[in-house]
């Protein structure tokens, strides 16, 4: 439980730091996979040692120094370096050592508990489904039980006690195996037996498969279907649950049953991979990752060596978890334009599924090849004289269906299945492309008079595609709306001499900047910068000159000391991953500190699942600051005009003064709301679950 809870704990610290809760969390995520691997690495060489004295001094040693850090802190080291980098030594240098004993607990306690039992007939691989059980728990108790009720610090002061009780454990436990070893010193002498290099590397395949196909889950289900908070949580879990169900039974893994169901899986997937009804697709992407895993992880445990190899099969087993994220994390974004390692994750596991049936291995490439070939001609002309595309789909998952009792049969049809698929949910794609941050697409809305740029399901920004009319803002941005409001009534008094606003998106908020108006946009993601200078002209249009700096808004907005604004706007809260450290009590005296006298602060908070208009009252009446609410609902003839529904919150500092408009509603704080800090936040509170759960 210690692993799954320090993680989060140690993240949300490096949030104000470093900025970027996505770059944070895969960075972090990368960190303690390598941290995971390199306690297994250890643990296998320690349990090499003969003498159980040796081994017990050694790690005493070790947990009694990694005790010299505690309690848990954050320092950031090396800030001159990349992002990705200096936070990697930060988090290391922070936490690594205790994580690293951590790490090395369960498979030095199975190998001990191996020493133990040899000749009774148990079996030590079961602790690894009991910590798995563990891990589990911390997990869904971490964002549901522990964040909500505790800031950081007691987080940090509760988990170094429960870091200290788990030594007092493994001392005693130590001092026991000692005692027992003594007693029997020819338990555990005796070599391993051998392993090839070509077992090893099945054991790493059998691992990498199923990680790279959770990074590529929960991206799909986080940008595309339903981009709500937690979601990460639903694949995880069924990562887990994988890990404990093979572990206590390895023989549910490799089931016909089960793998006729896993193949079902994938076929539907191929048919309904973008299904309107997002429920079902929910469903749909989350069974076929929990059976992938209980198929990869299930061909793992099958293959797993007698018990006194047993640290050296977690190495390659954690070797495999480790890869499979650098793929997802790292190379993927760098490598495609869009979630592709989610298909190859997909049809990798249709390739590593046991042979249930003898056949011809010319038949393996000559079938599925014909299937193909007349699939994509169906598709052709499906997309030509306007058929129904599902029909051609479902004709050839039926062939495939007969394929699944061999793999590489089964493999091959799948392939052209999802290519299809694909092509037909493209066929109108203007524009797509991948960052660390997300996958961007540009597309024409149903009427083709507009081109939209959108995130999964989140729009980031809409233009008119007639040259005539692209200077007009549309979408939340529009005129008749909460910002266009306050930046009339900003022109009409003569304050609009600077502009701010964290976050780009296609550059829309620029159509508002007046020839002598300082325009200053703060964006995290290099792409969006790029996107809103070639694919959109507002920028180019309305604000040549317009300054654009690349980093997190928070972080680039305290270096930039110098800039007064007499408009903030905040527009980073559209989507499922809401970055926090711009909305505690920190955040919100920096942004007044960086307004002009009679400046004002404008909050985008338009968010299906997320209400964050209670958090923002109790933020400014902390600052003896005022905030007003507007949802707006546009007119019939606003939206013939492209507008869109929004939720803004106008924050200022006087106590008298009030947004123009008759919309705006004074929003009253609650003492009893919990005030945001860097140390303290609580999602759970603003969260419409009734969306959520029937989005």
């Amino acid at each position: 439980m210690l692993v799954f809870t320090i993680q989060p704990l140690i993240s949300k610290l490096a949030l104000p730091q470093f900025g970027g809760s996505a770059m944070v969390w895969s960075t972090a995520l990368m960190v303690f996979q390598g941290g995971l691997l390199l306690g297994y690495i250890y643990a296998h060489a320690l349990s090499r040692l003969r003498s159980a004295t040796a081994q017990a001094l050694i790690h005493a040693a070790t947990a009694a120094v990694s005790v010299l850090v505690l309690p848990v802190a954050f320092t950031s080291f090396a800030t001159d370096l990349t992002p990705s980098l200096a936070l990697s030594i930060s988090l290391i240098a922070s936490i690594g050592l205790p994580y690293f004993v951590v790490c090395t607990t369960s498979p030095l306690t199975q190998r001990w508990y191996f020493e133990w039992s040899e000749g009774r007939g148990r079996d030590p691989y079961l602790l690894y489904s009991l910590s798995n059980i563990g891990s589990l728990l911390a997990l869904l108790s971490y964002p549901f039980l522990i964040e909500p009720r505790f800031d950081t610090d007691a987080q940090s002061t509760f988990w170094s006690w429960g870091y200290g009780v788990l030594l007092l454990v493994l001392v005693a436990f130590m001092v026991v195996r000692r005692g027992r070893q003594r007693t029997r010193p020819n338990v555990a002498q005796g070599n391993a037996e051998p392993t090839s290099w070509l077992q090893r590397g099945r054991w790493v395949m059998f691992a990498f498969i199923p990680s790279l196909y959770l990074m590529g889950v929960t991206l799909h289900i986080g940008i595309d279907v339903a981009a709500t908070p937690f979601v990460w949580i639903a694949p995880l879990v069924l990562y887990l649950l994988s890990f404990i169900f093979v572990f206590a039974k390895p023989t549910w893994g490799t089931r016909p049953g089960l793998l006729t169901t896993q193949a079902c899986a994938v076929i539907a997937l191929c048919i309904y991979f973008f299904y309107a009804d997002l429920a079902f697709l929910m469903v749909l992407h989350l069974a076929g990752l929990f059976l992938a895993c209980m198929v990869c992880h299930g061909r793992l445990v099958a293959e797993r060596p007698q018990a006194r190899s047993l640290t050296q099969f977690y190495i390659w087993m954690a070797l495999g978890g480790w890869l499979g994220g650098v793929a997802g994390s790292l190379v993927a974004p760098v490598a495609f334009n869009g979630n592709w390692e989610y298909l190859l994750a997909i049809a990798a596991v249709c390739l590593v599924r046991p042979t249930q049936k003898k056949g011809s291995k010319l038949m393996d490439f000559l079938a599925p090849t014909g299937l193909a070939v007349c699939l994509l001609a169906l598709i052709a002309l499906a997309l030509r004289y306007d058929w129904e595309s599902y029909l051609p789909f479902g004709l050839f998952a039926v062939a495939a269906y007969a394929f699944r009792a061999r793999p590489i049969r089964f493999t091959l049809a799948v392939i052209p299945l999802l290519i299809g698929q694909q092509l037909v949910e493209n066929e109108f794609l203007l524009f797509r492309d991948r960052s660390f941050y997300g996958i961007y697409e540009i597309a024409p809305d149903e009427s083709g008079a507009l081109k939209q740029l959108t995130h999964g399901t989140t729009l980031h920004g809409a233009q008119i595609a007639n040259p005539e009319f692209q200077i007009l803002p549309l979408a939340y941005y529009n005129r008749e709306g909460p910002l266009g409001q306050i930046m009339a009534a900003q022109r009409n008094a003569g304050s609009l001499n600077g502009i701010g606003v964290i976050g780009l998106g296609v550059g829309t908020i620029a159509c508002y900047a007046l020839p002598h108006t300082q325009m200053t946009f703060f964006e995290i993601d290099p792409l969006i910068a790029t996107i809103a200078r070639t694919e959109f002209t507002y920028l180019n249009e309305c604000a040549n000159d317009a300054k654009v700096i690349i980093g997190d808004g928070r972080l680039r907005l305290e270096q930039a000391a110098n800039l007064r604004f007499d408009v903030l706007v905040v527009d980073a809260f559209s989507s499922d991953t809401i970055p926090l450290h711009l909305l505690t009590m920190e955040a919100m005296q920096l942004y007044l500190s960086r307004l002009s006298p009679g400046g004002m602060l404008m909050f985008h908070i338009s968010n299906r699942y997320v209400d964050l208009s209670k958090v923002l009252a109790r933020l400014a009446a902390a600052n003896n600051a005022v905030a007003f609410l507007q949802s707006y609902e546009p007119t019939e003839r606003e939206l013939y005009r492209a507008a869109a529904a929004s939720d803004w919150v106008w924050i200022g500092d006087d106590a008298t003064s009030k947004p123009d408009g008759a919309n705006w509603v004074r929003l009253k704080a609650d003492p009893s709301d919990a005030l945001w800090t860097d140390r303290y936040s609580n999602l759970l509170d603003v969260i419409a679950w009734k969306e959520v759960l029937w989005f």
